[in-house]
């Protein structure tokens, strides 16, 4: 069997090796991955002409905006079934392997 062999289209795989400290064959639940969404951001001020722009452009308050969001992230979580998984393959996992992860 390959490393990792693709038992349907629902991202779920027979893995050996893939889990440390795991010998037997494991399917591995794969549902924890990025999102993605959409977002509009929109700016209200004064206009101006380019001669005497305002000390806080519309622009600069959007590009700000883009920088907070970068800078701060949605936490990364791990939920049910993927939590359930690691809960039920720890048991075959060797003890120090379980406190090293």
């Amino acid at each position: 069997m390959s490393r990792s062999e693709t038992l349907n289209k629902r991202k779920t795989w027979l893995t050996e090796g893939i889990v440390p400290g795991v010998t037997r064959p494991a399917a591995i639940i794969g549902v924890t991955e990025k999102g993605i969404g959409n977002l509009m951001l929109v700016a209200t001020g004064e206009g101006g002409h380019s001669s005497r722009t305002p000390k806080q452009t519309m622009v600069g308050a959007i590009g700000r905006a883009v920088a907070d969001l970068q800078d701060n992230p949605m936490p990364a979580r791990m939920q049910s079934p993927v939590s359930d998984m690691f809960d039920y393959l720890a048991p075959e996992m060797p003890f120090m392997t379980r406190l090293n992860q």
